[in-house]
């Protein structure tokens, strides 16, 4: 096998997303090789807004689908406002609408929009001329509201619409144009829900074109039948757009269906300029405020329950109520009296992200009181406080990996390596970055490598620099995979590695069915793996496994099979192909496929025009919990079967990129295959969507808990002494890895590394710790063999000055006793030294 050393490449990111609708060119983590003076810049808005608020010059060049800038291009963007959104501030914090940028790598940013208090509208920008569904809508309730044209008769007919560039006197308009003797027998009616809305009022501009009547009334009905008028429109000058508001009386405050008509008051004077045309309408907009029903939010419980025992160390401190809610600002929670940054809203609940909490030890959330309020700022007044007890844990034994690929052979050997290994121990295999022909090396006649031995820990140095890869000769589900871990092949653990099969993996050829992985085994982990093909991506086996923040990219079915498979925090890419599906489930347990806080983004054509999913075999089920869409799938969102029904198929808080909810009023709801129809929930209620946590989901009777293996170890804090490099014991360390000017050098199980004496000149150095299942952390800092306060740090200006006690924990101040100090410099060196304090 010949290792080839891993090329910088750049991973492009375009996104220009504007709440339900994706406007332009979108991709993340996508591993495409790219010209190396390019960089891409996502735009995005928090909330929806029209396409053309957002302004992008130059356009860039499309590459791939992608919008991509040379190295330092200036680029100009500019958010404008309209009469529902007005524009803030950038994520950055700049306030000013237009900004520019210069592109020197890959960027983000969100512009932040306020919205008027409004319960649906129409901008007519986009084409739709005849029962056009709302344009924005403030609740799901009115997705399906309507603006009509109708004839008196009740029929309903198109209108001409000016829309996106094509205008009517500055506006887009739906207008219309009949002949003179119909001046009257047509006008506009819209329906709307305001069943959780009260002082209700609608706005909208009209216009007069040649023949119309000078005054138009607005009229509202309750039962679409008997109208009342509101007000009128007094057009008196032809072709000027004229604005109204006008007030609906409480009786349509919390209703079912409000219906408002804008027709001509035949009563009044005909205006007649020698043309057939009419009357136009434009901006559309129903304001009104939430209904407020007095009562305060109510609190149901939280995760973990109070003085539960066998906690996590990290994970989520989960509050649920009975409604929408949301945090005071400046509230912060306390965990052992230290704040809980980043709190999460979902609904009905927030989450609180804790992590690094001691084993065995117990631990006090605090909440203070008037923390939360609802929708209309009800506030929950009491206090909330609860402990739980931390799981217990054997300290790791330390050992070094049993094999680096390069340095003690090749793949193949370590395989045999592995199977030579005593039954019950793990074997430990290590890939320095490079990309790994394994198709040649270990593969079958079509390439797939079969890997029978359990217990074997599968790590690269980063998940985008270990590439291992196949190219598999003839299209298959069951003998394509670039890794195959059959039956007996359980509790495997991969992190930082991709899977490549090449068989028609972005050749603009698509062959058919090519796995990256098939995993028959039991209780195997992912984390931070990249799993590349186009069909069949991901087959999965009936038993239990668990993925966490890793990436898998497909066209058709690419996450298929059985077991119930839990996928937390990862990216799901959508390859360049029309109508993809993401997942196949063939399940046979409880629970099926479960994607937990994930992400879906993909290639353009994608948008709109995929999958979440179609039942194979067995009892399938599939559910995509607080699911970030970057792409949209079809409205209906879930296939049609293929041999069976669906057991299960539904969604829970799925929200675009700018956090809004995603419309799921049109979800499929109907499944029928031969004899057998189901008719099913597409979405999950509060009670259900809380019981599909990974313990639930993965723990089976044997208990089982792959975050435990998952957790990474801190970086260490690092201190020099001549040329020896120290740092502090770890109990859950199975050993550290040594990087020189960032790539990697060795292991060490020893909490020390004396630099060798002939070291060259400028050479930095710098550690993580390993974890259980061999892992690799965060790095620390970087140190030069060179680097001491009295000699070239000197004359550097001091950045930062970092607090830490003896064992590792990180002060806000110094404490009596031996601290460790750790100054940053400007340069971006760092160095160290311990100093005991006497007090104060």
């Amino acid at each position: 096998m010949e290792r080839i050393p891993n090329k910088n490449k750049l991973i492009i990111i375009l996104a220009f997303m504007t709440g339900f609708s994706i406007h332009s060119w979108a991709g993340l983590s996508t591993n495409r090789e790219s010209n190396s003076d390019n960089y891409s810049l996502a735009v995005y808005t928090n909330t929806k807004v029209r396409p053309d608020l957002i302004e992008i010059f130059p356009n860039g060049t499309i590459e791939n689908g992608f919008r991509t800038y040379p190295k330092g291009t200036l680029v100009t963007i500019t958010a404008n406002s309209d009469a529902i959104s007005t524009f803030n501030n950038w994520s950055d914090g700049d306030t000013s609408n237009t900004k520019q940028v210069s592109i020197q790598n890959d960027m983000e940013l969100t512009a932040n929009y306020s919205q008027i208090n409004y319960v649906v509208a129409w901008d007519l920008y986009s084409n739709g001329n005849k029962d056009r569904s709302a344009d924005y809508y403030s609740s799901n309730e009115n997705k399906s509201s309507s603006l009509q044209l109708l004839h008196k008769n009740g029929t309903s007919t198109s209108f001409l619409l000016y829309a996106a560039n094509s205008k009517l006197f500055g506006k887009n308009a739906a207008s219309i144009q009949k002949s003179k003797s119909a001046a009257g027998e047509y006008f506009f009616q819209v329906c709307f829900n305001t069943k959780k809305y009260e002082n209700i009022r609608i706005k909208a501009n009209m216009l007069g074109l040649k023949t119309y009547y000078l005054s138009q009334n607005v009229e509202y009905s309750l039962d679409g039948n008997s109208f009342y008028k509101v007000g009128s429109f007094n057009i008196e000058k032809d072709s000027v757009w004229y604005e109204g508001i006008f007030s609906l009386p409480d009786d349509a405050n919390q209703c079912d269906s409000v219906w408002v008509r804008f027709k001509a008051d035949n009563n009044s004077t005909l205006i007649q300029n020698g043309y057939s045309l009419g009357t136009s309408i434009s901006d559309i907009i129903v304001l009104g405020n939430i209904h407020n029903d007095g009562n305060p939010p109510t609190y149901l419980g939280s995760a973990p329950s109070p003085d539960e025992n066998n906690i996590l160390p990290f994970g989520k401190i989960i509050l649920s109520f009975n409604e929408k809610i949301k945090l005071k600002e400046g509230i912060c929670a306390l965990l052992d009296n230290e704040e809980l940054k980043d709190a999460s809203i979902f609904g009905n609940s927030i989450q609180f992200p804790y992590s690094d909490l001691s084993y065995n030890s117990q631990h006090t959330f605090k909440l203070p009181a008037n923390s939360v309020i609802d929708e209309t700022n009800n506030v929950f007044a009491e206090p909330i406080e609860f402990s739980f007890q931390t799981i217990d844990r054997e300290k790791v034994q330390k050992k070094t990996f049993d094999f680096i690929v390069g340095a003690n052979g090749n793949f193949k050997d370590a395989l045999l390596a592995a199977q030579a290994q005593i039954p019950g121990e793990r074997f430990y295999i290590f890939f320095p970055n490079g990309e790994y022909n394994i198709g040649e090396l270990t593969g079958e006649d079509n390439q797939m490598t079969s890997i029978s031995t359990p217990n074997i820990s599968l790590i690269g140095e980063s998940p985008g620099g270990v590439v291992l890869y196949n190219k598999a000769i003839q299209e298959s589900i069951s003998s394509t995979a670039t890794l195959y871990f059959r039956s007996s092949a359980s509790n495997m653990y991969m992190q930082d590695i991709t899977l490549l099969n090449r068989m028609d993996y972005r050749t603009g050829e698509l062959k058919g069915r090519a796995a990256a992985l098939m995993d028959k085994g039991k209780k195997n982990i992912y984390k931070n793996v990249k799993l590349l093909s186009n069909q069949d991506t991901y087959y999965s086996g009936n038993d239990r496994s668990y993925f966490e923040t890793c990436d898998i990219h497909g066209t058709t079915d690419f996450i298929c099979g059985g077991g119930d498979i839990f996928f937390n925090k990862c990216l799901i890419y959508l390859e360049e192909k029309s109508g993809p599906v993401i997942a196949a489930p063939a399940s046979n347990g409880k629970w099926g496929y479960v994607f937990m806080d994930c992400t879906i983004d993909g290639f353009p054509i994608t948008n709109k025009a995929y999958r979440l999913g179609r039942p194979w075999s067995n009892s399938p089920k599939c559910v995509y919990i607080n699911t970030i869409m970057k792409k949209f799938p079809e409205d209906g969102g879930w296939g049609n079967p293929m041999n069976v029904v669906p057991a299960v198929f539904a969604e829970y808080n799925s929200m675009t990129a700018g956090g809004t909810p995603v419309d799921l009023s049109s979800r499929r709801t109907s499944y029928t295959k031969n004899d057998q129809t189901v008719t099913l929930n597409p979405v999950l209620s509060d009670d259900e969507a809380v019981k599909y946590t990974v313990r639930n989901v993965l723990s089976g009777s044997d208990n089982w808990k792959p975050q435990l293996f998952t957790a990474q170890i801190p970086a260490p804090v690092v201190f020099k002494e001549g040329n020896t490099l120290f740092w502090n014991d770890h109990d859950y360390a199975l050993c550290w890895a040594i990087f020189k000017n960032g790539a990697f050098e060795t292991f060490t199980h020893e909490n020390n590394f004396t630099i060798p004496n002939e070291i060259e000149d400028e050479a930095s150095y710098s550690i993580c710790a390993v974890n259980e299942m061999g892992g690799l952390g965060k790095r620390s800092d970087s140190f030069s063999v060179y680097t001491s306060i009295s000699h070239e740090n000197a004359t550097l200006k001091i950045v930062e000055k970092l607090y830490y006690s003896i064992d590792g924990r990180q002060l806000k101040a110094p404490r009596k006793g031996m601290n460790l100090i750790v100054t940053r410099f400007s340069n971006g060196s760092s160095a160290s030294k311990k100093v005991y304090y006497l007090g104060f």
